[in-house]
């Protein structure tokens, strides 16, 4: 099997940073509002990990999508979820994580 061309490769690294940067921006939105609604510091630090295992189980589809067919994700982007469908996702998948 060849590598991926230069261009490929270049398409790919941007496309991951992307992701990346609207990850974390995400994950510091959250923190943010949890903060301004008075969530204490473990209930903040629990809702990110389960945010971080949310984008784990994206990226896991992604890679290998016959693995997972039981997880029902959504195909937005988590932060394009709404509040409805992430807490249910969470609730459903949390046991597993």
């Amino acid at each position: 099997m060849s590598s991926p061309s230069k261009p490929e490769k270049n398409e790919s690294e941007k496309n991951f940073r992307i992701g990346a940067t609207h990850s974390a921006s995400w994950l510091s939105q959250v923190a943010k509002q949890m903060v301004d609604s008075g969530k204490s510091s473990q209930e903040i630090a629990e809702h990110l990990s389960d945010l971080e295992e949310v984008l784990g189980d994206g990226r896991d589809t992604l890679t290998a999508p016959h693995l997972l067919p039981h997880l029902e994700i959504p195909i937005d982007n988590p932060w394009d979820w709404s509040d409805e469908e992430l807490t249910k996702y969470i609730a459903r998948r949390k046991n597993a994580w």
